[in-house]
């Protein structure tokens, strides 16, 4: 059983990765049938039919069969379905309108290591501007020695190798977190989906970037000649690499990871694709403990990249608690046909 508990067992929290419902309708049959990252719904008498207190029967990707506890309907708090949301990286777009010939125009870019104000990096891109320029040719050097400099740092630098393309004919080496793109004068620095960049389990795993950029000259007609937009980004959840350090603290004790030191032990891989989304299925509930008469407090987290098994789950779970389909449990296939309702 997966979980992670204070003393006496008052937090605990069980989490589940699967692939599809499996189409065995007994435990026994699941046992020996169903197929690796395969769950079933069954009741307190091992079917999957009837009324009454049920579990979660799941086999791992090592065959082994892995059983939820046994959950009272009326003893659930909670029961909720999310679906993934997708990161969109924030931007800024700096604008030269006029140029001032003689004037010097500077880009800074300050990025935070996380959303730490004491730890950041200013990156710094500077050029004069002479007879002949335009607003493209200016904010053209501005952009390639910013992109340059990104690529150098050993802050900002990446092990993916190729180059970017800032404005045609003007390419830079790759960073790890930000794409350049100029058009006209007007540069473009959009935050990448970039945690997937040397990432791995457990090591370094924020994903979520503090960053500002600003145009500036100490000319005040170059200054007024500058404009600065911004947009806001959308946070990533439920994707693949979230789920993945969920499964990493949640059943790591069941199943042991490789880690920065492998030495030793069992290693098995993770279930959790790090690179897809997912769906999830959350349930607080709660029973009395032998020893103990107060309540617990338990939570079982399913999660898969297929809406419908979720929600084949979540359907069935609804109607054990005397909901009317809908009431409590909220649909996440996109299609919205009630066809994971079986």
């Amino acid at each position: 059983m997966s979980s992670i508990s204070l003393p006496y067992e008052k937090q605990i929290r069980h989490f589940f990765p699967f692939t599809a419902v499996a189409t065995e309708t007994t435990a026994a049959t699941f046992i020996t049938g169903a197929s690796p990252g395969e769950i079933q719904l069954f009741r307190e008498s091992g079917t999957t039919t009837g009324k009454g207190d049920f579990y979660i029967l799941k086999k791992d990707l090592t065959g082994k069969v892995v059983k939820s506890d046994l959950i009272t309907p009326k003893d659930i708090t909670y029961l909720r379905g999310s679906a993934p949301v997708a990161k969109v990286g924030k931007t800024n777009v700096l604008t030269i309108t006029t140029v001032v010939v003689g004037a010097v125009y500077n880009i800074t870019l300050k990025i935070h290591y996380a959303n730490s104000e004491q730890n950041f990096e200013t990156i710094f891109a500077s050029t004069k501007a002479v007879t002949g320029d335009t607003s493209t040719t200016v904010m053209t050097r501005l952009s390639k020695q910013l992109g340059d400099n990104l690529a150098v740092s050993m802050y900002t630098t990446t092990n993916i190798s190729g180059t970017d393309t800032i404005i045609g004919g003007t390419t830079v080496n790759k960073n790890k977190y930000f794409t350049l793109t100029q058009v006209a004068g007007a540069l473009t620095i959009s935050e990448k989906n970039w945690i997937l960049d040397g990432y791995y389990p457990g090591l370094k795993t924020f994903d979520q970037l503090m960053w500002n950029a600003e145009i500036n000259s100490s000319n005040e007609a170059a200054m007024a000649g500058t404009t600065k937009t911004a947009t806001t980004p959308v946070y990533a959840a439920r994707q693949g690499y979230q789920m993945l350090e969920l499964e990493r603290y949640f059943v790591g004790h069941r199943a042991e990871f490789d880690g920065p030191d492998i030495t030793l032990g069992f290693h098995r891989a993770y279930e959790v694709n790090p690179a897809s989304a997912y769906f999830c299925l959350d349930m607080k509930y709660f029973d009395v403990s032998r020893n103990d008469s107060y309540q617990s407090d338990k939570m079982l987290t399913l999660v898969s990249t297929d809406a419908e098994a979720v929600d084949n789950i979540g359907y069935r779970i609804e109607a054990l608690m005397g909901g009317a389909e809908g009431t409590i449990w909220n649909e996440l296939d996109p299609a919205q046909d009630g066809s994971d309702n079986a």
